[in-house]
């Protein structure tokens, strides 16, 4: 999940992610107009009246200009978090499986696919909100399962 973050460069969608989060580091928030260049690749239709995404949840944006304010700007900064967030998802998995079936090998077995899911290796190098979703969905679920009623 994390050997060669670095390697390939950001792909289109990753590049958004990216670009936006340098933007949040210069403005607050996640414009498309930084003064100088235009980014969008939706013709504006993502945007408010002043270039702020607003179609899109900003969480990811601001994961990643974290990791770009502690780690300079860099593809490996880019997706660090986010691979990060998948190896806290498949710890939730485990603990989730433990949970629901009192089993320390199911939990083990339902972890090892997750971890050897070829897609889920792909999603967790992404520089994008996959991980964030799987993990805070585990959490979610997570957090149910301790309701007492």
């Amino acid at each position: 999940m994390f050997t060669g973050l670095q390697r390939d460069y950001l792909w289109a969608d990753e590049g958004d992610t990216a670009v936006l989060a340098r933007n949040i580091l210069k403005y607050g928030v996640p414009t498309a107009w930084d003064g100088v260049t235009f980014t969008d690749s939706d013709f504006g239709s993502r945007l408010n009246d002043d270039f702020v995404m607003v179609s899109s949840p900003w969480l990811q944006y601001y994961v990643t200009a974290v990791s770009f304010a502690l780690a300079g700007e860099s593809t490996w900064a880019a997706r660090l978090p986010f691979a990060l967030m998948g190896l806290l998802t498949i710890a939730l998995v485990y603990v989730l499986l433990v949970r629901a079936t009192a089993n320390r090998w199911t939990a083990a077995t339902g972890a090892a696919l997750l971890t050897l899911s070829v897609q889920f290796l792909i999603f967790s190098r992404s520089s994008r909100h996959y991980t964030l979703h799987a993990a805070l969905t585990c959490l979610l679920v997570l957090s149910f399962t301790r309701l007492r009623s």
